[in-house]
């Protein structure tokens, strides 16, 4: 039983409404017989989460080394000699261990947001719906919008302001200036797909299930005996 865009939306409605027509509209078991997401698709899932959550964390011990790095580089401004050459060399060895990390954390994020939309919108049509509409959210919107804005930072220099009268100092400020706002934008990125991933998860499976998504009970108001 196939949908269109606009049928597979009037479903959708229904079940983050809450209402057990979408059940029979969308041709899905009734309560108590409601069929489970498949396993794959359910896996595809989880792993895409996590190596998002793991890109943000990489990300976030990212800002941390650079700020740690500007911050020594003031340190050795103010006096060369204040500062162990064992500290600089740690730094050292801290950035370039963290940015390795990064860049296999980046590269997993990546192919696991790609497996989990592939396999997402192949499983959709299959069960007759139209991907693109199920798969429509603000979360992927905003998401989608800071990958271009990254993209942007990353072509676009930004100039960072620092008074100094040495050129090396403020040319090494401006580079990470540059690279910690960038990898401010990387956060936020993330964070946006994994409210994507989550919101997506829930809606596809209430939709394969079978099962709305239920509005939390109101809490009824205590009886006067229960007061007494």
């Amino acid at each position: 039983m196939a949908f269109d865009s606009a049928e597979s939306e009037r479903v959708l409605g229904e079940i983050e409404r809450g209402d057990d027509r979408s059940r029979h509209a969308s041709g899905q078991p009734a309560a108590g017989r409601a069929r489970s997401a498949p396993t794959g698709w359910q896996a595809a899932t989880w792993a895409a989460l996590v190596l998002t959550a793991t890109y943000l964390a990489t990300c976030l011990t990212m800002l941390i080394v650079l700020i740690r790095g500007r911050q020594l580089v003031d340190r050795i401004a103010r006096g060369p000699s204040s500062v162990p050459v064992r500290d600089v060399l740690d730094m050292a060895n801290i950035e370039v261990t963290s940015f390795v990390l990064y860049t296999l954390a980046l590269f997993a994020y990546i192919a696991g947001f790609v497996a989990f939309f592939v396999i997402s919108r192949r499983m959709l049509r299959r069960l007759g719906y139209d991907a693109r509409t199920v798969m429509s959210h603000w979360s992927v919107a905003a998401w989608r919008s800071g990958i271009l804005v990254s993209l942007a930072l990353a072509f676009a220099g930004r100039t960072t302001s620092i008074e100094t009268t040495d050129p090396e100092r403020a040319v090494w400020h401006n580079a990470e200036g540059e690279l910690i706002f960038f990898f401010a934008v990387r956060v936020a990125v993330a964070a946006l797909l994994i409210c994507a991933l989550w919101m997506l998860r829930k809606r596809i499976s209430s939709l394969i299930m079978g099962r709305p998504v239920m509005a939390p009970a109101a809490q009824s108001a205590p009886s006067s005996g229960d007061l007494g």
